[in-house]
């Protein structure tokens, strides 16, 4: 009997002992859980804070360099606007009247508005040549009689359409009588029918025609009398050289 109560003690002891090692093992992996936790918990704080010092960091030195541009920008000398260009002294002079009255000063635009001239000046023998017509907006052939100053005159067909197709509508301005009296008579743009007097430079003498109201050019006259006084003496024929 006391020898089984004996036993019975030491199993006690040992069952208690086995307890209490289980609980410090237990204890230490808990602490080193905890540890580990803690630890790599601290090292991502640690990266974070290492992070936003890299960022402040970065940003004092862009806001340096700001400064930097400014003060720069604030020593830098200041120099006045460019000034303005006076487009008024910088247009073209108008045309003296010795350009606006040398028929050779000219080119298509206005070459191509002149009447066909069939004005004998020579004895020679009349050639064949082409014109362009502003109203038929087409190439037209005529005979052409030696007269100097002839320039709506051409070869052939395509070389007066290629001269002429796309230039006889531009206005022409700043021309003399010696040069619009030999334009060709133009109806205009509009729909009237105004009664006008043209000069035919072939005939020498004023025509009658009829004037839209709007457009045409200068070789345009109410009265018969006034054609003549400007036209007759501003247009000279003479044989070519």
């Amino acid at each position: 009997m006391f020898l089984g109560c004996i036993i019975h003690s030491l199993l006690t002891v040992i069952s208690f002992t086995a307890i209490q090692l289980r609980a410090n093992e237990t204890t230490t992996d808990l602490d080193e859980k905890y540890t580990a936790d803690t630890t790599a918990k601290l090292t991502t704080k640690a990266t974070e804070l290492t992070t936003e010092a890299t960022e402040l960091n970065t940003e004092a030195n862009e806001l340096t360099t700001e400064d930097m541009e400014l003060t720069t920008e604030a020593t830098e000398p200041v120099t006045d606007p460019p000034e303005k260009v006076n487009e008024e002294t910088t247009q073209t002079k108008p045309p003296s009247r010795a350009q606006m009255d040398d028929l050779t000063s000219f080119d298509d635009k206005v070459y191509c508005k002149f009447q066909a001239n069939s004005y004998s000046c020579s004895n020679a023998r009349l050639k064949r040549k082409y014109y362009y017509d502003i109203q038929l907006n087409q190439c037209i052939r005529f005979d052409y009689g030696h007269c100097k100053h002839s320039y709506n005159m051409f070869d052939g067909r395509r070389e007066c359409f290629d001269a002429c197709e796309d230039e006889y509508s531009h206005q022409v301005i700043n021309v003399t009588a010696n040069v619009y009296c030999r334009f060709q008579p133009d109806f205009g743009d509009c729909h009237m029918y105004n009664p006008m007097w043209y000069f035919d430079i072939i005939d020498m003498r004023c025509k009658g025609f009829s004037y839209s109201g709007c457009g045409g050019n200068d070789n345009r006259f109410r009265n018969v009398e006034k054609c003549l006084s400007v036209c007759s003496h501003a247009v000279k024929h003479t044989e070519e050289e």
